[in-house]
């Protein structure tokens, strides 16, 4: 089967790492697999198998006002519909709201399934881009959530659709990789090897107000770690670096809080850490948190999705906390850091917890979803 997947591009966030992941599952079940971005591909920090086709059309750029923003858009529905014509898929996937947009909006000769990666009741879009969301949103085969309520949401606002349900789903190392964790250490020399370093909490994602990093930056002066014990590493890059460096200052957390940057090998990193914290105001689902529980580290986190007491619960894997309530946090954070040698045991439990979210779990639904879609079509036509 040809399979055409469209997303922005290939950086910077857990969409477009699944994206990735996604085009590797189905290249490795024989199918032809096609990546599309609007991006260049030089950009790619998520890389995909060579069987993968790779096509960027460089057209992600910024625009200077309405009007140049409405032409962009439409020299990107023009490029995409011609690329999606060359290459002819049985079935085109979009990822992402913007994008399951613009795809639709380039009206392929395929059916297109579309995965919304956000929770659209909280994370609206402008006007006008809510406005064409509503006039392709229709046109879907199908639409992908990634839990129940925002199956039910869309559901709800597009009610002649095919929505199903298909979690995020992480790749969930061997027992053999895991005999190997304490003797792989990241690249980065600013990460010591695991023995001769303190402990270390890890937090991962795109720096950016959603994901609540100032928050998690006062709880943690308020929790009152050990710097002497404890280190509080944040994974990402993104807008809000300049803020978060001068709240770093202003808290005086400069010998217990670093900012990393971009990490190429965040496994390396889930590895080395001790604990996992996710501090955002709201997720649809967070693929960092799946992946760190795949590493089988304990985890705080903030209510940011419904169903996350699923995942994350009390006296068992760790703790759950009311978003933005930096005091919860705070107590979440002393209380795991406070008896660090009990942690590896709730790490184990968030192991067990995952496994359902797991590729080998979660791509059949993938592969039976398309196979339905394009069964669909063909009848159809």
């Amino acid at each position: 089967m040809k399979i055409a997947l469209t997303i922005h591009a290939l950086h910077g966030g857990g969409a477009e790492r699944q994206l990735a992941e996604l085009a590797n599952y189905l290249v490795a079940r024989e199918n032809q697999v096609v990546v599309v971005t609007l991006d260049r591909t030089e950009t790619d920090q998520y890389k995909v198998e060579p069987r993968v086709q790779r096509i960027g059309l460089n057209l992600m750029r910024e625009s200077r006002n309405l009007l140049d923003a409405i032409l962009a858009n439409r020299r990107r529905v023009q490029a995409l519909r011609k690329q999606l014509s060359i290459y002819s898929p049985d079935v085109v996937i979009s990822f992402t709201d913007k994008m399951n947009i613009v795809t639709l909006a380039s009206r392929p000769h395929a059916p297109v399934i579309i995965a919304e990666r956000s929770d659209p009741r909280k994370q609206r879009l402008s006007r006008l881009w809510e406005t064409w969301r509503n006039r392709t949103y229709p046109r879907a085969a199908a639409m992908v959530a990634l839990t129940n309520p925002i199956a039910t949401a869309l559901q709800t606002r597009f009610p002649r659709n095919l929505v199903r349900v298909i979690p995020n789903a992480v790749a969930i190392s061997t027992e053999s990789t895991d005999a190997k964790k304490n003797n792989v250490s990241p690249p980065e020399a600013s990460f010591p090897a695991k023995k001769q370093r303190k402990c270390r909490a890890l937090a991962v994602g795109r720096l950016s107000p959603e994901k609540g990093f100032d928050l998690l930056l006062k709880a943690w002066q308020q929790a009152n770690p050990s710097a002497a014990k404890w280190e509080l590493v944040i994974v990402g890059e993104g807008a809000t670096r300049p803020q978060l460096e001068s709240l770093i200052k202003e808290l005086n957390l400069t010998d217990s809080v670093r900012l990393a940057g971009w990490c190429q090998d965040v496994a390396a990193l889930y590895q080395e850490a001790d604990l996992y914290i996710s501090s955002s105001h709201y997720e649809a689902m967070s693929r960092s948190l799946l992946e760190a529980m795949s590493h089988r580290l304990p985890i705080i986190s903030t209510q940011a999705t419904d169903g996350l007491e699923e995942l994350v619960q009390e006296n068992h894997n760790g703790w759950l906390v009311p978003t933005g309530d930096s005091s919860a946090l705070a107590h979440a954070i002393a209380a795991a850091t406070g008896d660090a040698a009990a942690l590896p045991e709730l790490g184990i439990r968030s192991r067990s917890l995952v496994q359902s979210h797991a590729w080998e779990n979660v791509g059949p639904k993938w592969l039976e979803l398309i196979q339905s879609v394009v069964s669909s079509s063909q009848r159809a036509s």
